[in-house]
């Protein structure tokens, strides 16, 4: 597909037409699809001409897929046929049905014409909403030392391994019923010492970053950010008891390896630009590669760079071209 700096909107309605929808099918309608892969530079322009995307799916005379909603009579035989033969009793976690490619029917459900709720859909068909009623402090330890522990072991100690399993209700329920500081109080009392008290000593943070997480993540294990919700989102904590020094714990950690921080070194205007022309705009594509937001995920620290050279994201991608871009998130499309 040909891509230019200008589109009409007829030129864009022809382009869909023949080109996105017969390849693509229903995926040609999905905004956020089309962003996340090589289309990103289309959504932008048609929702520019258009005002929005939901306007020119309209415009092309199409139904948005928000507005694709099932009968309440299709998403119960989903939930009898598919859901509850594939995930078992998992499917009764909205939170947990997202995070394995259902959160269209998780959106469906809440949506005000058909459950509006989604426990309410769980009482429709019979089973008990799993966070539905609070539980007391003895139900919870009861649970915690007699089903949770047994068999998921240390990471138990640990609530965010609950997320996307059968118990991700639980930690709230936690938080609810001991309040301020109420995982480490929970954990204080199942006769258990907390994560955050298990404190290694700067060799054996060290040893572990070298000898395991940097082996097997690379450039990622120098990313403080990186290590929320993976099985080391402990480790940035114990690093910052060990190495405390102002607010620069993380910063000495990484010193003491021996490596560099990948955004230590300020670089020129020069080398961005370098890097921008013959590494990012090669692997994502001209229009992605103008779009901060996509170019994040694996090059937060270039973006963070360009703002401290340039000042600002658009600055730097009119100075790549001589013509300025609409920054995405001006647009209104995300």
């Amino acid at each position: 597909m040909m891509k230019r700096k200008s589109y009409s909107k007829e030129e864009l309605m022809k382009l869909w037409k023949e080109e996105l929808f017969p390849e693509l099918g229903k995926n040609a309608k999905k905004r956020n699809w089309l962003t996340k892969n090589e289309y990103c530079w289309f959504v932008r322009r048609a929702s520019i001409r258009y005002g929005s995307w939901t306007n020119f799916i309209k415009a092309c005379g199409e139904e948005p897929l928000s507005k694709d909603l099932k009968s309440k009579e299709e998403l119960l035989k989903i939930w009898e046929k598919e859901l509850i033969p594939k995930l078992g009793t998992d499917a009764k976690s909205g939170r947990y049905l997202q995070g394995k490619g259902y959160g269209w029917f998780v959106a469906q459900i809440n949506s005000k014409k058909r459950y509006g709720k989604w426990s309410i859909f769980i009482k429709t068909v019979g089973e008990t909403p799993l966070a539905m009623k609070q539980k007391s402090k003895a139900e919870l330890m009861k649970i915690w030392k007699e089903k949770i522990y047994p068999e998921i072991g240390e990471d138990a100690k640990n609530c965010t391994s609950f997320k996307g399993t059968e118990y991700s209700w639980f930690p709230g329920q936690v938080r609810f019923a001991y309040g301020e500081k109420s995982w480490t109080t929970f954990i204080d009392l199942t006769g258990e010492v907390p994560l955050v008290r298990q404190s290694k000593s700067k060799q054996d943070l060290l040893k572990l970053w070298l000898e395991e997480i940097y082996p097997k993540h690379g450039e990622n294990a120098k990313k403080r950010n990186w290590f929320k919700g993976t099985e080391y989102s402990w480790f940035v904590g114990q690093v910052g008891i060990a190495y405390r020094k102002g607010k620069k714990a993380w910063t000495n950690f990484i010193e003491a390896t021996g490596e560099e921080l990948s955004r230590r070194d300020i670089k020129s205007e020069e080398e961005l630009m370098k890097i921008w022309m013959e590494e990012i705009v090669p692997k994502y594509g001209e229009e992605n590669a103008k779009n901060r937001n996509y170019v994040k995920n694996e090059y937060g620290w270039f973006v963070g760079q360009v703002r401290k050279v340039y000042g600002k994201w658009s600055n730097f991608i009119k100075a790549t071209e001589g013509y300025f871009v609409m920054p995405a998130d001006k647009m209104n499309i995300y």
